[in-house]
């Protein structure tokens, strides 16, 4: 949903190698969730539904467009600002370490990064983007080589159901309503971690259709 026309287009290859430094992890970073990501999460973290993750401080509304309430992970602030999830450690005043979700439970915008993904609903089309995963990492000045389409195979259900996410805003935005925060954490994102999410997904788009009459 967001534009990316600023970074470079990957059409076939791109070069990276992650180097487990952590600097994705800290700082200013905004790590945009979808409802996948959220269930992922909560049932990593042994939660009975993806909720909690809200009431527990791990992830937090803000304001998107057309006034959407998307979900974000929320930083710690002391005594740097960082992930949550990073199992950390400090050094020289640097933040380090590794992912706890890491990588079955991470969120789909770690896992593909430094890769991007535009979605323009309006005329059917999606681009990929090269973007930093930090200013400073040093990952992007890897001499290896990785295939667009091997990470686009790599995470296909994870995409599939984050463009079902953003097609169902897409609507909501078009559709000029306005909702409530409890609406989106009770309608979008709240899940039974003991449920199948497909099924549970599919459920949330029928009723939204149903009552809101968006598609």
């Amino acid at each position: 949903m967001d534009s990316a026309d600023k970074f470079p287009v990957i059409r076939e290859n791109y070069n990276f190698a992650c180097t487990l430094c952590g600097n994705c992890c800290s700082g200013v970073q905004d790590v945009l969730l979808d409802w996948y990501d959220l269930y992922r999460m909560a049932r990593f973290l042994e939660f009975e539904n993806t909720a909690r993750l809200f009431k527990a401080g791990l992830v937090e509304l803000r304001t998107g467009p057309e006034q959407l309430r998307l979900p974000y992970i929320r930083f710690k602030q002391r005594p740097y600002r960082f992930c949550p999830f990073l199992e950390n450690h400090i050094d020289d005043d640097k933040i380090s370490g590794l992912c706890r979700l890491h990588p079955g439970h991470k969120p789909l915008v770690c896992g593909l990064a430094p890769v991007s993904r535009t979605i323009d609903f309006e005329n059917d089309q999606e681009s990929w983007h090269f973007v930093k995963p930090a200013p400073d990492c040093p990952g992007v000045d890897s001499s290896q080589v990785n295939s667009l389409a091997g990470t686009i195979q790599t995470w296909s259900n994870e995409l599939a159901y984050q463009t079902r996410f953003f097609h169902l805003l897409y609507r909501l935005s078009a559709s000029g309503k306005q909702f409530a925060d409890e609406w989106f954490i009770r309608r979008l994102y709240n899940f039974d971690c003991q449920i199948s999410f497909e099924r549970q997904m599919q459920k949330a788009i029928e009723q939204i259709v149903q009552e809101m009459g968006i598609l």
